[in-house]
């Protein structure tokens, strides 16, 4: 009995040492029987989900349907905050400066200008929207670019600080134009648009800055990118690629362009400026300020100067026209800015080369696109290129018996025509290769012409606008004009380089092709002599 109850012992002792393990793993076997036991007790309150091979989730909603509305109330505040943050930073500032500037004038007339702090600070938020006012019978529509590229800039970075998504973006609009109606309604100066109209062109500052700062590396531009790369060929993406490339560059081109023109009107016109700031009998830091104020609108002048130096010009209403070719003004207003006007080009010869620079800008920008190894690579003539000449197996007449040695010399020829013959229709597909890779490039040419003209309407339409309702009206450049002589250089650079491209690709297939015709014409002579000689 004894022994019978030491072996049952022995028993269970070498179970319980097959179920823990080794002897350091104490702890790990209580977890284990622990979580057995837990185990047992959940399958045993819930025997469906034993029966059914996994846990009942349906009494528990998933995670993501319980943070739904978490992430949409998130989404919401970041909205908000984010077109809050935007605007409330620029009026603070646009506010400020309107403060320092009035009380240095008003100290220095003797005057109390408090008053007007907020209908000038208001007036030069609501203008750099592009919304128009009337300001003591006057209508003021000259949007100030300075400011609007400031404010695009703001909204830029705290759209991109508050991670805005769509569903704030929709809840930063509503937020955005409950503030621009509050200062439609309480500005001391009435505006000139519609109130819709108005709303609407404020809400356009809101969408280009927020689409600014969110829009690249989010989903919805990924996804784009993806059915793009999926839908288009990618022959089809280079060609586009490319021409937008080549706009980028000779836009770049015309900001430089206009910024060294406006640079020569600074240095050329700060007497005229000096004259101009007599005559208005300004004290110094009424000047400073007029000079601090006129930089909103220097983005502004920088357009005008393109027109001019493109051969447009631009207009002061019906009191100044300035091209290169004329400058004439009649009663301007007493701005000190309106000194730096240009006057018109003395030599008729230095204005056919300021016309040269923009179609010899394109022209080279066309002829890199078509020349770089990583574009098109028009001039690379490898297919034609590559020949090289093989050492010909004639066998020397008596070393070898004749018979043999005129078979060998035939085979050699007629070997040496058939690869002649090869290479000249390898040079036809080379050619025609070439032909529709310079089509591919007709196509990137249009484009950027096409964004090119896009462009620069934009910028035209948004620098011109009204000083005033009669002789001030139309402050700006020609629209019609100005893209003429923007669009122009242009294309007539691209049609050159084009041009000049193709005429080099088929003056050199028809030299290399004259060239192989002469060297078949030899083979097959060579042939003939060699069967007349085995004849004989």
């Amino acid at each position: 009995m004894m022994s019978d109850s030491v072996q049952s012992a022995n028993r269970h002792l070498l179970i319980a040492k097959a179920v823990t393990g080794k002897a350091g793993s104490g702890s790990g076997s209580r977890r284990t029987v622990k979580s057995a036991r837990l185990s047992s007790s959940r399958s045993a309150a819930n025997p469906q989900s034993t029966a059914k091979g996994g846990p009942d989730l349906s009494q528990s909603p998933p995670p993501s349907s319980r943070n739904e509305p978490e992430n949409i109330w998130k989404s919401l505040v970041k909205g908000l905050a984010a077109s809050i943050l935007a605007y409330a930073l620029f009026s603070l500032t646009i506010l400020l400066l309107t403060t320092l500037f009035l009380l240095i004038i008003g100290m220095e007339t003797h005057t109390v200008l408090s008053g007007s702090i907020l209908p000038i600070g208001f007036s030069f938020i609501l203008l750099s929207q592009g919304i128009g006012l009337t300001v003591s019978s006057l209508n003021l529509s000259l949007i100030p670019l300075g400011l609007t590229f400031l404010f695009l800039l703001l909204i830029r970075s705290c759209s991109r600080r508050c991670g805005m998504n769509l569903i704030g973006f929709f809840a930063g609009s509503l937020a955005w134009l409950l503030i621009t109606s509050i200062l439609l309604k309480n500005n001391g100066f009435p505006s000139l648009l519609p109130l819709p109209a108005a709303l609407g062109r404020s809400w356009l500052v809101f969408l280009v800055g927020s689409a600014w700062g969110s829009l690249p590396g989010s989903a919805a531009v990924l996804n784009l990118r993806a059915w793009i790369k999926n839908n288009i060929s990618a022959t089809v993406r280079r060609t586009i690629w490319w021409g937008l490339l080549l706009a980028a560059r000779f836009l770049l081109f015309l900001c430089a362009l206009s910024l060294l023109t406006l640079l020569v009107w600074v240095i050329t016109g700060i007497s005229s400026m000096k004259t101009v700031i007599s005559y208005s009998s300004m004290g110094p830091w009424s000047v400073l300020i007029t000079c601090l104020l006129s930089l909103a609108w220097l983005p502004n002048l920088a357009v005008w100067a393109l027109s001019w130096i493109l051969g447009s010009g631009f207009i002061v209403g019906s009191t100044g026209t300035f091209t290169l070719w004329e400058s004439q003004s009649d009663s301007l207003p007493i701005i000190p800015l309106f000194g730096l006007f240009p006057r018109e080009v003395p030599s008729q010869t230095l204005v056919l080369i300021i016309l040269i620079i923009p179609i010899l800008a394109a022209f080279l920008l066309g002829i890199s696109l078509l020349a770089s190894r990583r574009r098109y690579n028009i001039f690379s003539f490898q297919g034609i290129d590559d020949q090289e000449k093989e050492d010909s197996d004639l066998a020397l007449p008596g070393i070898l018996d004749q018979e043999q040695a005129e078979d060998q010399e035939k085979e050699s020829v007629e070997g040496q025509t058939g690869r002649q013959k090869d290479e000249q229709n390898q040079g036809w597909e080379f050619l025609l290769s070439k032909l529709i890779d310079l089509a591919y490039a007709a196509a990137s040419f249009i484009v950027a012409s096409v964004v090119t003209v896009f462009t620069s309407l934009v910028f035209y339409n948004l620098s011109t606008g009204a000083l005033g309702k009669k002789n001030l009206s139309l402050v700006g450049v020609s629209l019609s004009d100005s893209l003429n002589v923007t669009g122009r250089p242009l294309t007539w650079g691209l049609i050159a380089a084009w041009l000049l491209s193709l005429l080099l690709v088929c003056g050199r297939y028809a030299y290399e092709y004259v060239r192989r015709r002469k060297s078949i014409n030899s083979s097959d002579d060579e042939v003939h002599q060699v069967d007349a000689g085995s004849e004989g």
